[in-house]
């Protein structure tokens, strides 16, 4: 019962089209590959039909990790900060363990190797009062609106990866709709550039927009894995969210996300 319910409230917040349908499909074996748990949500566009995997587990929510990088991108533009996808984070010559990261990059370099060095220092320079404004008016993620000074430590503002920030697959999807659609209330060039940076893959036909995220959640003593985007091919759109986490991440972790998500794209014949 609580399963029906979850459903219909599903079709609810992603479209309010009454002809709306639900499909859960058996998508294991590509989580198994890799020896993740995990799940999955597509939303095509066109049919207004939503396909799930593991449609329990997609009602939970997650630290975003890296995938705030596309709603913290859009604060950085509204600040000011962050001019066009050529806006140059210089490095501030601190080693990190990531050697993507030890030099300068462009916003768009930066968006794509998701380096956490350069949203930190972003941060830091739009501090906590004005996090607390734009999670409120993007409405981004769980309840958690009023992020307490507890959520920060205040030389490094991190809390998308260290924070109690969550949020789910499903919303996910509905953040990533109103930015393809415009309806978040920031400016267009906001939006433009967000997603001028998010295009991942273009290829015959189809142009794939997504972004990565990764952390190691404390409270669930597992590491979180992250690709979310969208798929244009033709006509259609299709939105996507795949979660994946494990106790024990192998050396194949870091490209799960993806390829799982790219596997399932192909099973169902969008690629």
């Amino acid at each position: 019962m609580k399963k029906l319910v979850w459903i219909s409230l599903l079709l609810l917040s992603i479209t309010s089209c009454n002809k709306a349908k639900v499909y859960e499909v058996d998508l294991g074996k590509y989580f198994e590959e890799f020896q993740v748990e995990g799940s999955f949500i597509l939303f095509d566009q066109q049919k207004q039909q939503t396909t799930l995997y593991n449609s329990e587990r997609c009602r939970r929510q997650f630290s975003p990790a890296s995938t705030f990088k596309i709603a913290n991108t859009i604060i950085g533009i509204e600040e000011g900060i962050l001019t066009g996808e050529d806006y140059l984070f210089k490095w501030d010559s601190a080693e990190s363990w990531n050697p993507s990261w030890n030099k300068d990059l462009t916003l768009k370099e930066a968006f794509r190797v998701s380096c956490l060095p350069c949203y930190i220092r972003m941060a830091n320079q739009i501090g906590i009062e004005k996090y607390r404004h734009y999670l409120k008016m993007l409405n981004y993620g769980d309840e958690m609106k009023d992020v307490s000074d507890s959520l920060f430590n205040k030389e490094k503002i991190d809390f998308w990866v260290t924070g109690q920030l969550r949020i789910s697959q499903q919303e996910q999807i509905s953040f990533l709709q109103k930015l393809y659609s415009y309806q978040l209330p920031v400016s267009r060039k906001a939006i433009d550039i967000t997603k001028s940076i998010l295009v991942d893959e273009q290829g015959d036909g189809f142009t794939l927009s997504g972004k990565t995220g990764w952390t190691s959640d404390p409270v669930i003593q597992a590491d979180v894995g992250w690709y979310i985007g969208y798929l244009e091919k033709g006509n259609n759109l299709y939105f996507f969210a795949t979660n994946v986490e494990t106790k024990k991440p192998l050396d194949s972790f870091a490209k799960a996300r993806k390829e799982i998500t790219l596997n399932i794209l192909r099973e169902l014949k969008l690629m």
